[in-house]
This record gives structure tokens, C-alpha cells and sequence, in this order.
């Protein structure tokens, strides 16, 4: 609910905010190294859930740290996708399961104009997206089960050398 001149100005801000990730992004590869895989994906999970409800806040500050953190989200979350399809399924699958992670991506993308589209029409008392973004919260839960399920499958491998 921002006014169109104020939206404007927050696409600026965002546009020139997301940038830091650049910078932060090689810390991240050292983190992977360091904690692991689990830690990796727990880290990306808990960013991409702060992200989503720090962009429904009204304050500014709040939304210009969700613009960083969606920047380190997205970077990250394509690294650490990307590592883990290499690491378990390697060099000669990488372009099938990758690509079904893209399918995903485009699936998502493709349910943005329905969803709008519904919210606008049945949502009007809210006067916002909320219901949709709590839902999304909601179901954002779900997504920790993987990094739990890496965990847990390191703790049960033998140790490697």
C-alpha cells in the first residue's frame, strides 16, 4: 500500500540496495565450506522467510534491509542449489535436475498473475496482499525439512579419507 510516487522511489532504492549482496556473496561460498550444506540451506531458508515479511512492512528501514537480504537470498539460494545438484547428482545429471529446478522457478512465476488477479477480485476488504504473503509464511515452514534432511544424511555418512 505505497503510493505510486513512493513505490517509485523504492524501486531506486532497491535497484541500488540489492548491489551489496555482490559484495557479500564470496563470504557466503566460505560459510558453505565451513558449516556445510545444511547450514547453507538453513541460512538461505531463514533469509528468503525475513524477506518475505520484511517486504509487507511499512517501515522503510525494515524494507531496505529486505532488499539486501533479497539480494543475498537469490545469489545464494542459486549457489547452494547449484552445489548441492553438483555434489549428489554430478557433472553428468546436472543439466536434468537443474533444469528441473528451473521448471519450479517457472512454475512460481507463471502462478504471480493468478494469484494477483484473485487477490484483487476476492481480497479488496484487506486492502493489500497480507493474506496472501501470511500464507506463504505459512507454508515457508516446509522448506527447513530440507536442510534438516541434509543434515541428518551427513550424520548418518561414513566419514570420507
Amino acid at each position: 500500500g505505497k503510493a505510486p510516487a513512493a513505490a517509485d522511489d523504492l524501486v531506486r532504492v532497491f535497484n541500488w540496495l540489492i548491489l551489496v549482496s555482490a559484495v557479500v556473496t564470496p563470504l557466503f561460498g566460505k560459510f558453505m565450506d565451513r558449516f556445510g550444506m545444511g547450514a547453507a540451506f538453513l541460512l538461505v531458508n531463514s533469509l528468503g522467510v525475513f524477506v518475505f515479511g520484511a517486504l509487507h512492512a511499512s517501515d522503510y528501514w525494515l524494507l531496505y534491509a529486505g532488499f539486501v537480504v533479497f539480494g543475498c537470498f537469490r545469489a545464494w539460494n542459486y549457489g547452494a542449489i547449484t552445489a548441492y545438484v553438483q555434489a549428489v547428482f554430478g557433472g553428468a545429471n546436472f543439466g536434468r535436475i537443474y533444469g528441473l529446478v528451473g521448471l519450479w522457478g517457472i512454475v512460481a512465476s507463471a502462478l504471480q498473475a493468478p494469484v494477483i488477479a484473485v487477490s484483487l477480485q476476492y481480497l479488496p476488504q484487506w486492502g493489500d496482499f497480507l493474506p496472501v504473503n501470511l500464507t506463504i509464511e505459512a507454508f515457508s515452514a516446509v522448506v527447513f525439512v530440507f536442510p534438516a534432511f541434509i543434515w541428518w544424511q551427513g550424520r548418518r555418512a561414513p566419514p570420507s579419507g
